[in-house]
């Protein structure tokens, strides 16, 4: 709901620089409120009906969701945003406001199921510390959030980039929601099949050295083509959010679930800004699509390290039990 304010503020800020910064702050408050209790939410219902092996497939699933419904906004939105801007601001609060109102029959499954950690009563601080002692406490949780903050956040600030992209390659405006909902389309397919690459714990550096190689053969073509490998350097990595996700979830102790997430968020955010300040500066020392090979060579050597941590017993899938 606080989220929806912000697309009010946006339609009366008319011109007005501060008010946009004002609906800036309603949209992070609204994020903030509500980090890491998705996740955290849906493994506690999870585990508590005993059907913990489902999380992968599940969890894959939500992303899928996600992602076609962020296909069918940029899809439409491009459409409406070109016949008036305005309205297509006032078409995304009913959204929105829809999703407030099913939240409201959410169940906290930890009051049902006794065996569920929960909080109630456990000061701020306590709540914390227990988030901050599982990074202590657990090496693969540390070397996921590596994974997730050095890594796959890569795609995700380079992906805001892409419309520069698009302009170098001549891609025409009007394409440019089409493509956007075809990069979440290829999000769809690889979130909802990644549970059935689980079991393949080579994945975690193969797949990250593959997207760094698309991304710089992206970088060679300054004509339309170049979209193929893009695309491709975003479908590899795609089911390795939802993998990292699932093992995130299963290895912590969870007695502050929905914090310890929520500090995984934090740490995925800061190193997003990082990133998109460093790609900002490349893109004007060099040009776009040298920033784009740039950083393919980054993630090249980024699966080196991940090969390196991998041959150490360390990865963000594992084996399926039968």
């Amino acid at each position: 709901m606080i989220k929806s304010v912000c697309f009010v503020v946006w339609i009366f800020a008319d011109g007005e620089a501060w008010l946009y910064g004002l609906a800036f702050l309603f949209w992070s408050a609204g994020s903030a409120l509500c980090s890491g209790t998705k996740e955290a939410l849906l493994y506690e219902h999870i585990h508590a009906v005993k059907l913990g092996r489902a999380y992968e497939k599940l969890l894959g699933r939500e992303r899928a969701f996600t992602a076609a419904g962020v296909m069918l906004g940029s899809a439409v939105g491009g459409f409406i945003g070109h016949y008036s801007m305005e309205l297509a601001l006032w078409l995304s609060i009913p959204p929105l406001v829809t999703a407030s109102f099913a939240a409201r029959h959410l169940t906290d499954i930890r009051r049902t199921h006794p065996q569920t950690p929960i909080g109630d009563g456990i000061p701020y601080r306590q709540t914390l510390g227990n988030a901050l002692l599982e990074f202590k406490n657990h090496a693969d949780i540390r070397f996921i959030t590596i994974f997730l903050a050095l890594g796959i956040t890569t795609l995700g600030a380079l992906e805001e980039f892409d419309q520069l992209f698009y302009q170098v390659v001549s891609l025409p405006v009007w394409a440019y929601g089409l493509m956007i909902a075809g990069v979440n389309l290829i999000g769809v397919i690889a979130s909802a099949n990644a549970y059935r690459l689980a079991g393949i714990r080579s994945l975690s550096w193969l797949f990250p050295a593959l997207s760094g190689l698309f991304l710089i053969a992206s970088g060679f073509a300054q004509d339309q083509i170049s979209l193929i490998p893009l695309m491709l350097a975003y479908a590899v990595i795609a089911p390795l959010q939802v993998l990292a996700d699932a093992k995130f979830q299963k290895t912590m102790e969870g007695k502050s679930r929905a914090t310890t997430t929520s500090t995984l968020n934090l740490f995925i955010e800061i190193a997003g800004i990082a990133f998109m300040l460093i790609l900002g500066f490349l893109i004007e020392i060099f040009d776009v699509l040298a920033a784009y090979q740039l950083t393919g060579i980054y993630l090249c050597i980024f699966a080196l390290w991940v090969y390196w941590r991998f041959q150490k017993g360390f990865s963000i899938t594992f084996k399926i039990e039968k």
